[in-house]
Formats: structure tokens, C-alpha cells, sequence
């Protein structure tokens, strides 16, 4: 009896052993049918073939993941990760909807097989990473062309399969996140788009580019208060720039701040006083707050700096001729004869005399505009000056 249970406990063994290295075939076999068949039939451009084989590997290399004699060995992972990341790579390259159907998970599972490999040891290394590189050199044209085409869906997905391949390697790759970035900006996943450019910008990839564009793109998502956050996290880190500083400004106008845009751009202009642009804007954002004599008065910085700064003189005109307009609606709500009413007046008709200044100016630069030839003309008839009114007439006509 003793006899028999022994060979019957080294017969079991022996079966054990056998099903062991027959996993362990599989991962062989995965191996050959990628290395041999698959690259063989890609030098050769024979694509059908190519598919033949890397699904015929995946067969192999699944059912080796799902053993637990192979199922955490580093050489079965770094081939997991390598075959789906070619399935992906095969379908983009001739577009074959049937080996994309699950793209992202394909994505997804060779990144996370490339970490676990090379998490287990040094072995491996090498070939992971003689794997992504293959990986990029075999999509790079299909990235380009996808570009030229502004196919973003390819991009982003593209750029973000070689960002998460070499992080799990530990390597930043900054352009391809970057571009998948600029992909999902153009696709209006503003949110997606925000925090890739933050993560760009927090690793010091172009930093203040960065933040800016992770400000535009909360903004672009109605999310006023992470655009706050994320422009603020930025001027802290960049003290000195003034491209934050502007676009922190810009931000709180957005968000209907004017007074929070008036401190920022009131430093801006300490740090840069003969930029006519912040003048212009602090100007409007005097008009927002009500603070009409400011308002002109830094208009006014605007148009000095630059005399023939067309959009200065234009808002300058505009703001003049609204704030009259104010005036003298003011006076016809007043009760007849109210004493008030004359000082008002003249209040009115002056500030439409400087209007004219500034409009006459800036005619003179874009003499075909006629929404202000017709502003002239109309403001020259309150004056009371019928032929300077019906020479702004005859001109828009």
C-alpha cells in the first residue's frame, strides 16, 4: 500500500510539473508568434498576416495571465503589454475597426502590464522599453497625419497611449502629454485639457504657457473658481510674470470681478506703465465699476502712449458718448423746469464735444466704419452743427 500511495503522490507531481511548463509554453509561444510571425509579416507589409498572428499571441498570452503558475512572471507581463500595445498600434496603422473596438482598454492594459513588469526587476527593462519605442516609431506618421487632418480623437488617444507606456517606466514624457492636452482642448473636453496642462506645468514643462492654458480651458468649462485657483497657483510659483498677471486679471473680469481685476491690472501697469493695452483695460474696467472720470482718465494714458491706437480712441469715444447719453436721458426724466437740469445739460453737451475728438480721430484712421459715421452725425445734430452732421451723414451713406 505503501508503494501504491507513493507512485500515485509522484504521479500527481508529475502532472502538476507538466501543466506548470505547459503555461509556461504559452508565454513561449505568445512570444514566438509576436517575434517571429507577427514581425515578419510587418517588415513585409503584410497586414492580414500581422493580424493572423498578434491576435493568435493574445490568444496565448491571455491564457497564460490567467494561470497562477505564469500569471505574475515579469517576461509574461512585459509580452502582455507589448501584444496589446500592437493590436492597438496594427488597428490605427490600417485602420481596422475591429481590432479597436475596446482601444482604451487596450491602452490601459499595456500600460499597466509595462508597470508591472518592470516593478518586478531590471530584467526587463531593456525590452519594455524597446517595446514603447517601437510602439511610437510605428504610429508617429499616423500621428502626423492625424494632425494634418485634425483628427483630435487619434491624437489624444495616440499621444496618450506613448505618455502612460513611458510613465510606467517612470519617464515623463512631456510632449506626448502635452499634445493629448491640446487634443482634448480641440475636442472641448475642457476638464481633461485643464488638468493635463496643469500636470505639464506642476513637472515645469513650459510652466506659465501651461497654466495659462489650464486658465483657458476652466474657463472654457464655466469653471470660474478652479480658473481662479489654478492662475493663482501659478502667480505664486512665478512671481515676475506678467503673462499671469494679465491673465489673472482677465480672469477675474470673466467672473464679473471688476474690483479684484482692478488691483491686478493696477500692478500690472506699476510693472509696465507704457503698456497702452492695460491702460485700455483698466479703463473698462472702470466703466464696469461706475468710475466714469477714472475711466476716461485711463483712456486717455492709453491714447497718449499711442495716438493712433485705434481701439483706445474707439472705447474712449464710446464711453464719452454713453456717459452723455446717461446725462441727457437723466435730464428728460427730470419734472419740467427743474433747476437741475440746465447744469446737466451742459454736462451732456461737453462730454459729447470730447466724444468727437476721439471719434473724428479714429475715423480718420478706419474712414469706412459706418456705425461711427452715423454716431457723428447724430452727435453733431444734438449739437446743433447741421453741417458737420450731414457731412458724417453723406459718408456712411
Amino acid at each position: 500500500m505503501k508503494k501504491q500511495t507513493l507512485a500515485v503522490i509522484l504521479f500527481s507531481g508529475a502532472s502538476l510539473f507538466n501543466l506548470s511548463i505547459a503555461q509556461k509554453k504559452k508565454v513561449n509561444s505568445a512570444t514566438l508568434a509576436f517575434k517571429n510571425t507577427y514581425n515578419s509579416n510587418m517588415l513585409k507589409k503584410n497586414y492580414e498576416g500581422a493580424k493572423t498572428a498578434i491576435l493568435n499571441a493574445k490568444g496565448y498570452i491571455d491564457e497564460a495571465a490567467e494561470n497562477e503558475d505564469t500569471a505574475n512572471e515579469a517576461k509574461m507581463y512585459w509580452m502582455k503589454g507589448t501584444i496589446y500595445s500592437n493590436i492597438y498600434a496594427l488597428g490605427k496603422l490600417t485602420n481596422d475597426s475591429s481590432l479597436l473596438k475596446n482601444s482604451n482598454e487596450l491602452i490601459e492594459t499595456a500600460a499597466e502590464s509595462f508597470k508591472k513588469c518592470y516593478d518586478i526587476g531590471s530584467k526587463y527593462h531593456y525590452d519594455i522599453k524597446s517595446s514603447v519605442r517601437d510602439f511610437k516609431s510605428l504610429l508617429n506618421p499616423v500621428a502626423d497625419q492625424a494632425i494634418k487632418n485634425e483628427d483630435f480623437n487619434s491624437t489624444a488617444e495616440i499621444f496618450n497611449a506613448n505618455f502612460l507606456f513611458n510613465q510606467s517606466m517612470g519617464i515623463t514624457d512631456s510632449v506626448s502629454l502635452y499634445y493629448t492636452a491640446y487634443s482634448l482642448d480641440h475636442l472641448n473636453k475642457f476638464n481633461e485639457a485643464a488638468q493635463k496642462y496643469t500636470e505639464l506645468a506642476q513637472i515645469g514643462y513650459r510652466p506659465v504657457d501651461n497654466y495659462i492654458l489650464a486658465n483657458i480651458a476652466y474657463r472654457n468649462n464655466k469653471d470660474l473658481e478652479k480658473a481662479k485657483a489654478i492662475i493663482s497657483e501659478g502667480r505664486q510659483k512665478y512671481p515676475d510674470s506678467k503673462d499671469l498677471l494679465l491673465q489673472a486679471a482677465d480672469t477675474y473680469i470673466s467672473a464679473n470681478d471688476p474690483a479684484g481685476a482692478e488691483t491686478l491690472l493696477n500692478e500690472a501697469i506699476s510693472k509696465d506703465p507704457e503698456n497702452k493695452v492695460l491702460h485700455l483695460n483698466i479703463g473698462l474696467v472702470y466703466m464696469d465699476l461706475g468710475k466714469k472720470e477714472k475711466a476716461e482718465e485711463a483712456m486717455l494714458n492709453a491714447i497718449a502712449i499711442d495716438p493712433v491706437y485705434e481701439d483706445g480712441l474707439y472705447q474712449l469715444g464710446a464711453h464719452l458718448v454713453n456717459w452723455a447719453r446717461d446725462i441727457s436721458n437723466e435730464v428728460s426724466d427730470l419734472p419740467f423746469n427743474d433747476p437741475k437740469a440746465k447744469g446737466l445739460e451742459e454736462k451732456a453737451t461737453e462730454i459729447f464735444k470730447r466724444s468727437t475728438i476721439h471719434l473724428e480721430k479714429y475715423i480718420e484712421l478706419v474712414p469706412k466704419d459706418k456705425d461711427v459715421l452715423n454716431i457723428l452725425a447724430q452727435i453733431y445734430t444734438y449739437l446743433g452743427n447741421a453741417e458737420k452732421a450731414n457731412e458724417y451723414r453723406t459718408k456712411a451713406q
